[in-house]
C-alpha cells in the first residue's frame, strides 16, 4: 500500500530525469528498517522500488546513509563521512 500510494508515483517522474529521496526517520525499534527491508514474505520499500526500476530497465544510483546523533555515515563503503 505504502509502495503504490507514495514511492511509485514518484518513481514515475525518475523516468522523467528526476531525483527521488526517500528518508526513514524515528525512534530505535518504531519500524523503519522493517519498512525498507521488509521480510523473507513481504518485501519493503526498497526491494519493490529496485524491481520497479530494473523491469522498466531504468540505470540509477542510490546511496544510503546513516544520521545517528551527530555523525553521518555511507552505509555503503561502512565510512564515517562526518562528526
Amino acid at each position: 500500500m505504502i509502495f503504490q500510494k507514495l514511492i511509485e508515483k514518484n518513481l514515475k517522474d525518475v523516468i522523467e530525469g528526476k531525483n527521488f529521496f526517500l528518508i526513514g526517520y524515528g525512534y530505535s525499534n518504531s519500524g523503519k528498517t522493517h519498512t525498507l527491508i521488509g521480510t523473507e514474505n513481504n518485501e519493503g520499500i526498497l526491494l519493490r522500488t529496485t524491481n520497479w526500476l530494473d523491469v522498466k530497465q531504468i540505470e540509477y544510483t542510490v546511496s544510503f546513509f546513516e544520521f545517528f546523533e551527530n555523525s553521518v555515515f555511507d552505509l555503503i563503503s561502512s565510512k564515517e563521512l562526518y562528526k
